[in-house]
């Protein structure tokens, strides 16, 4: 009887495990379900082979919520990501709130967000098995990742993020594709032919005697100016250099010192009263050569009377040299002479 007796309460211990087990993992799963969350979205051109519905979205290398749908636009063209973000996870008041929320504020706190760099992109979660999640980041500077300008939303989207591409294998892969495409249409029989007929004009010109006289001339300008330079070196010492600056140094205040002693002097100088009574002066003489002007003409008709009269003294002087007696008896009328 010990035994079913003990058989009977290990039974109901490992009932009641049980069920306390699978209560509380309904417990954890309603209060996750009931967790406040946000849904966004982005959307990428690139290939999301290793990317799959749960997994992480992770802001900055920090788990923040998962991948709930991948989906394809309706032009092929673009894959729509949506995620879930667990409001609690992101240290935002506009985004932890419960209950209902704002939408226009929260889309005016991540446009202003959006124009800093915050980005999405795909990344590598395990480098084995391939797989990726999406990393939300700040990108800087912005303008280097710009928002893509042809996404096509689906009416009423959640809250979009722009993404970048990312830097995937497949994507080296593609570039390293588009590169060797590019080396094989490159014709290398008529490259080397090119370059060998280069260098072939390059060494005929090498040979040229102007070319080893260019070479020459450059060489002694080489020794010239090294011995420039160790003149230059033994001649400007630090000690003549320290001179130089000093006499320098002189100079300037001399000047500063002559050019305060003008300002002095200047200022001593009553300037204005100077000018105005040089304007006075200039005044004062226009209206004295408007005056000369009349006398001026008088003066003229003086100096032609006197001219005049020096003329007829002159002629008397001429008649006396001549006949000097006729100072006594006058000027003779000469006789008419009779035919």
């Amino acid at each position: 009887m010990a035994n079913v007796a003990n058989k009977y309460k290990l039974g109901v211990f490992v009932v009641a495990a049980v069920t306390l087990f699978i209560v509380s993992m309904l417990l954890l799963g309603a209060l996750r379900f009931l967790e406040d969350k946000a849904q966004f979205m982005t959307v990428t051109k690139a290939s999301v082979q290793g990317l799959e519905k749960g997994a992480k979205v992770k802001y900055r290398g920090v788990p923040i919520g998962q991948v709930t749908e991948i989906k394809i636009s309706p032009t092929n063209e673009q894959i729509l990501i949506y995620m879930e973000i667990t409001a609690k996870s992101v240290d935002y008041e506009i985004l932890s709130k419960s209950g209902e929320r704002d939408r226009a504020a929260i889309e005016k706190f991540l446009n202003a967000e959006i124009e800093k760099g915050l980005r999405c992109q795909l990344r590598y979660g395990s480098a084995v098995t391939g797989s990726l999640y999406v990393e939300i980041s700040y990108f800087t500077p912005p303008e280097y990742y710009p928002i893509p300008s042809d996404v096509v939303l689906p009416p009423g989207h959640p809250f979009y993020m722009p993404s970048v591409p990312p830097v995937l294998f497949g994507n080296i892969m593609d570039t390293i594709q588009q590169s060797l495409e590019k080396i094989s249409k490159i014709d290398f029989a008529k490259l080397s032919g090119e370059v060998e007929s280069l260098m072939h004009t390059a060494n005929k010109m090498l040979d040229e005697p102007q070319i080893h006289e260019i070479v020459t001339e450059v060489h002694e300008i080489s020794v010239n100016l090294n011995d420039i330079s160790k003149t230059l070196k033994g001649t400007l010492t630090k000690e003549k250099i320290e001179g130089v600056v000093k006499d320098l140094t002189n100079t300037v205040n001399s000047i500063e010192e002559l050019a305060r002693h003008a300002k002095v002097v200047l200022d001593k100088s009553q300037i204005p009263e100077t000018v105005k009574d040089a304007r006075a002066l200039m005044q004062t003489s226009k209206t004295s050569l408007q005056m000369v002007g009349p006398l001026r003409r008088d003066v003229e008709n003086t100096l032609l009377n006197l001219n005049n009269t020096l003329r007829s003294v002159q002629t008397l002087a001429e008649y006396l040299e001549k006949d000097p007696s006729a100072l006594i008896r006058g000027k003779q009328e000469k006789g008419v002479v009779k035919p």
